[in-house]
């Protein structure tokens, strides 16, 4: 991974740079999904491009917090599909942009991206 590696989770705000970034997306994930599992579904590449088909699956026992939200713990299960695009030079991961729906998320952990009394989660973009 080069050191200067970005990673978006596109469609929110959660933007991570280097392996202090991917250690701190990941931190995100486990704190929410204590027991999460990840299967590699499917791969493409092309060029200097890999896509990777994920499903990630595990139950919400945590409450991460992001610059975005606190979402409490709720005890759902959740299985969702989504996509890594990383772009890859000189053998190092340079980029990582993952794609999903986060409102399937918020649905299968019964939370709500729409209510004043829950979560509210920012759809933007910015650039590093």
């Amino acid at each position: 991974m080069a050191d200067e590696a970005k990673f978006f989770m596109v469609g929110s705000d959660a933007r991570f740079v280097g392996s202090p970034g991917l250690q701190s997306y990941s931190q995100l994930w486990i704190e929410a999904f204590p027991d999460g599992q990840l299967e590699i579904a499917d791969m493409f590449e092309s060029g200097n491009y890999v896509i990777a088909e994920l499903m990630a699956r595990g139950t919400h026992a945590g409450s991460p917090v992001t610059r975005a939200a606190t979402l409490r713990s709720t005890g759902s299960s959740i299985a969702i599909t989504y996509r890594d695009v990383l772009e890859i030079r000189d053998d190092k991961i340079r980029c990582i942009r993952t794609y999903f729906d986060s409102t399937s998320l918020f649905a299968h952990v019964g939370a709500s991206s729409d209510s004043g009394s829950r979560s509210r989660v920012p759809v933007g973009r910015r650039s590093i």
